[in-house]
């Protein structure tokens, strides 16, 4: 009797379990949708800021450097206030 009884609930358990991956596995469709909504999204603001950096001014070149023949010579034995410093 305690047979019937523990086979009847393993096979409802096991159909009960089918149930549920069968009406569990895909997702809603408001899912589907709103991922879409999402990437348009996504793709609009990229596209703005594709926009945006092609609109921007370019960059003014770099100064030229000054010429080294107008700068003091500085010899790696002077300190900053010209005197020489002794190498051991």
């Amino acid at each position: 009797m305690i047979t019937i009884i523990v086979v009847g609930t393993v096979a409802a358990s096991a159909m009960f379990a089918i149930l549920l991956k069968l009406f569990a596995g895909d997702p809603p469709e408001t899912e589907k949708l709103q991922k879409g909504d999402i990437i348009k999204q996504l793709l609009a603001l990229s596209e703005l800021e594709d926009g945006a950096v092609k609109t921007k001014a370019p960059v003014p070149p770099r100064p030229q450097p000054v010429d080294n023949a107008s700068k003091p010579d500085k010899s790696p034995h002077t300190n900053a206030v010209g005197r020489t410093t002794c190498l051991t």
